[in-house]
């Protein structure tokens, strides 16, 4: 019926966007020139987060009354990108050759655990600012999705921010500052007993999670060289520890309260410290390192 067909459409344009994914931070990593990768990764992520706002602009003024018209735009806009891309001339990725393909895996070590501590604080903490705000401070529903709204526009710019923080200091140094900050400010805002003060370190770490995607992605295109392929891999991890984050975070919500279970998840972002300084020898040479 109409709602597996739905279901079905849903699941197609999440395939595409996983393939869209892949090959967006890889023309990124290709594109950028030594020393500026973060910045262009910075760029490309303010550019996707853009893209989602106005999409999500686009959905409330015509998805309610022509959901059609969604499915139809996303196709032409496929479509668009396609013969865009026809004109842009990139290297093509090194296919993962057998005898490479254990030590490829061993590469993902430092880009998923970048990535986990991204997705954790984004779907396992971030996402549940309305419900703490709504439950802990009484705000109303809308006061509360206003809150989430201004972390996630205080995002955008911090992308830039955090594409300076690469090229100065490098992606691994970048992302342990970043989430150790999230730390502290995760915990001023679950335990802070003045609503105001709570409030604004929301929205710092909300900016903050969103930072962290970028650095992700540098540490990513920089471990695996010319491995594109291995990026797919990347983000499919990357949202499986969203997915789980984000169910762990509502049954320990239920099972020991919303504010113990945000602590720990909090806490639970000092894993960054584990991502190594410096990377064992690498299937394929990177143009640069952090």
């Amino acid at each position: 019926g109409t709602e597996w067909m739905c279901l079905g459409a849903q699941a197609v344009i999440g395939f595409a966007a996983g393939l869209f994914f892949a090959a967006g931070v890889f023309s990124v990593g290709a594109l950028a020139k030594p020393g500026r990768r973060g910045r262009a990764m910075g760029r490309y992520g303010i550019a996707y987060s853009l893209g989602l706002a106005i999409a999500a602009g686009a959905i409330a003024m015509f998805g309610t009354s022509s959901w059609r018209a969604v499915y139809v735009g996303s196709a032409l806009l496929a479509g668009i990108v396609a013969l865009a891309f026809t004109r842009v001339h990139l290297p093509d990725a090194e296919p993962i050759k057998r005898e490479q393909l254990r030590a490829a895996v061993g590469l993902l070590g430092s880009p998923v655990l970048v990535g986990g501590v991204a997705a954790l604080a984004q779907f396992g903490l971030v996402a549940y600012i309305p419900t703490f705000a709504v439950d802990q401070w009484s705000m109303t529903a809308s006061a509360a999705a206003l809150v989430l709204f201004t972390g996630r526009v205080v995002s955008v710019p911090m992308k830039a921010v955090a594409g300076w923080m690469i090229d100065r200091l490098g992606a691994k140094a970048s992302a342990r500052v970043v989430g150790l900050t999230m730390v502290v400010i995760g915990l001023i805002w679950i335990l802070s007993p003045i609503v105001s003060i709570g409030a604004v370190a929301s929205v710092i770490l909300a900016s903050l999670a969103g930072a962290m995607f970028p650095m992700a992605n540098v540490v990513a295109v920089e471990r695996f060289g010319d491995l594109g392929g291995l990026l797919g891999v990347f983000r499919a991890a990357q949202m499986i520890v969203a997915g789980v984050s984000a169910w762990i975070m509502g049954v320990a919500a239920e099972a020991i309260g919303l504010v113990p279970a945000l602590g720990v998840g909090t806490l639970a972002l000092t894993i960054v410290l584990f991502v190594p300084r410096r990377s064992p020898a690498e299937v394929a040479e990177p143009t640069s390192r952090s």
